[in-house]
């Protein structure tokens, strides 16, 4: 028997059909969202991992403040000197020269330099000389109408002469009697790039120049003056010091480069690629030359990476720290624009001695990562690595109270444990918290306690200092702990106790070809002189981050320089492919 009819049911049926409509609608736009944000989630993290072009960078060698007052450089067929922004190039056969501010210049050793003291080499004073005539060399012996030797001069010029054949007029001119009898040298100046007076003899005063330049007037008709020192210009000279050209201007720059295609060396033999530039130092309180090194990144990696690590490791180790490298010149680039370059030789950038021997080896695994950085968030990361490590890493938070999600702590049982021990007398440790400014501590240490680990790892992050008077100290944070020690204590990974005592400390050892390790309790006995503090730990450094010793095991058991970075960087984004963007 039917149910009967229910009134409204119509109407239910309806709007049941409606909510199911929206509701299945509302699920497929559910869909897509999730989609379109899933594309935009891979879009962002495509973009993160980037690559960088093989730009030209600027290092200052020796700038501002550290400027030189001479620069010695080689190249094996000569140089060549651009003049900017004029373009200008002069061509020098010597293959060794050196560059000097404009002045008296005095020799300390082989160095140049205007400070009186060591032995007078080169005067800055010279005779300038815009155009002249002969009355004995047979050009032209009638004074009344004189042929002034400068293409297209007239008397009273002070226009110069072309760049391009200066060295036929000072040929002239040194074969003149009078010239010949004062021995004096002569050399093209380049004014701005565009024109060039030559210059006679380097004199120590002003009086000396003007007395030669009266002799000569005997003979020969000049219009010339006395050329002072500038702190606008520079002198070129060979290497027994006499002077092959000098340049003059406001705010030019001079590069100079092999004539061939070879490398150019400083005076103390460090090779250099690309470009050698220099500049007065705009500073009017002292004299000195900028000396930068312009060369392209990749080429700057590749004489970075050699003095970094044996070129002889495995091509896996040789690729990780190249990105490594590049990735930390990234970030730093930049950082001295208001010096007038992109980063400095120091330690403040990277420590940088010129292209160190560049084996095939070492050039592949540039080439092999060319472009290739670390980022997260789309910026190249902060990569600290240190020849070791020890047991493991400690994280930046714990190292530097910086949460870096990049940066966490890791055991590392693969890396070859190279101990080390230190000792300090109760007095020692006195006088290191005193001079550290811990006024708490008024005599001798009398016991040394350690409170807390980092988390995940063996990094002291916490220890404190009781002397015979009851005064005690806490010190927190691993990287304050190593550094209150002076330089002596390697890192703060270690065990403390009195030379003789009996330590424990966690054992980590590695389980076959992988990274898994297991954990034992051991014990030690601290070998010291009687009385005094042993602190015996491992590594050396902040402990944060890459350890080259740990990476060249991990390439040595077969692990990539992809893996090798992710276990040491994780979460840090590399590119998959090579190349630039």
């Amino acid at each position: 028997m039917g149910k009967k009819p229910v009134k409204g049911d119509a109407t239910t049926q309806t709007w049941v059909k409606i909510v199911c409509g929206i509701m299945g609608f509302l699920m497929v736009f559910g869909v897509l969202v999730m989609l379109i944000s899933s594309l935009q989630t891979a879009a962002v993290e495509s973009n993160q991992s980037q690559t960088v072009p093989d730009q030209q960078i600027s290092v200052g060698l020796y700038c501002n403040e550290n400027a030189v007052q001479s620069y010695a450089l080689s190249a094996e067929h000569g140089v060549q000197i651009a003049v900017a922004p004029s373009g200008l190039t002069v061509s020098l056969d010597s293959q060794n020269v050196i560059v000097s501010v404009d002045g008296n210049l005095y020799r300390v050793g082989s160095e140049l330099s205007t400070t009186s003291g060591g032995i007078a080499t080169v005067g800055g004073y010279h005779i300038e000389i815009s155009y002249f005539t002969f009355s004995d060399l047979g050009i032209d012996t009638d004074h009344d109408n004189p042929v002034f030797i400068r293409p297209g001069s007239t008397a009273g010029s002070t226009d110069g002469y072309s760049p391009a054949n200066v060295y036929d007029y000072i040929s002239l001119l040194s074969d003149d009697t009078t010239f010949q009898a004062l021995s004096l040298p002569a050399f093209p100046c380049y004014v701005s790039g565009q024109k060039c007076y030559i210059r006679v003899g380097n004199f120590f005063t002003k009086e000396e120049a003007e007395e030669a330049l009266a002799q000569l007037q005997r003979t020969m008709t000049l219009n010339a003056s006395i050329a002072e020192p500038d702190a606008d210009s520079v002198t070129v000279l060979a290497r027994d010091y006499t002077v092959l050209c000098e340049f003059t201007g406001k705010n030019q720059s001079y590069q100079i480069t092999p004539t061939d295609d070879g490398v150019i060396r400083g005076a103390d033999g460090r090779a250099f690629c690309g470009t050698i530039s220099m500049a007065s130092v705009k500073d009017s309180s002292r004299k000195g030359i900028n000396v930068i090194n312009q060369l392209s990144l990749e080429a700057y990696i590749g004489a970075l990476l050699p003095s970094e690590v044996s070129s002889e490791w495995d091509s896996e180790l040789l690729k990780s720290m190249a990105v490594l490298l590049r990735t930390e010149i990234t970030r730093k680039l930049g950082c001295h624009d208001a010096d007038g370059f992109d980063i400095c030789a120091e330690s403040h950038c990277h420590t940088y001695i010129g292209r160190a021997t560049a084996t095939d080896r070492v050039l592949d695994a540039v080439q092999a990562t060319a472009g290739q950085i670390l980022t997260y968030d789309g910026a190249p990361i902060y990569t600290p690595y240190a020849m070791t490590n020890g047991n493991g890493t400690v994280s930046a938070k714990d190292a530097f109270g910086k949460e870096v999600p990049y940066l966490p702590a890791i055991y590392t049982p693969w890396e070859e444990q190279s101990s080390w021990s230190v000792e300090f007398t109760p007095f020692e440790l006195y006088q290191l918290l005193s001079n550290a400014g811990y006024r708490e501590i008024t005599g001798n240490v009398a016991s040394v306690q350690v409170n807390a680990w980092a988390e995940g790892s063996d990094y002291v992050t916490s220890i404190t200092f009781t002397d015979l008077f009851g005064g005690s100290v806490t010190v927190e944070g691993s990287e304050t702990i190593r550094l209150l020690f002076s330089g002596r204590l390697p890192s703060s990974c270690f065990v403390v106790g009195l030379a003789g005592e009996s330590v424990e400390y966690t054992k980590r050892t590695l389980s076959g070809n992988a990274t898994e390790y297991s954990e034992s309790k051991e014990t030690v006995v601290l070998a010291g002189t009687y009385g005094s503090f042993v602190f015996m730990g491992s590594g050396s450094g902040c402990g944060v981050g890459f350890s080259v010793m740990g990476a060249k095991a991990l390439a040595e058991r077969g692990f990539n320089y992809r893996q090798i970075l992710n276990i040491y960087f994780p979460g840090a984004e590399l590119p998959d492919s090579v190349g630039t963007e």
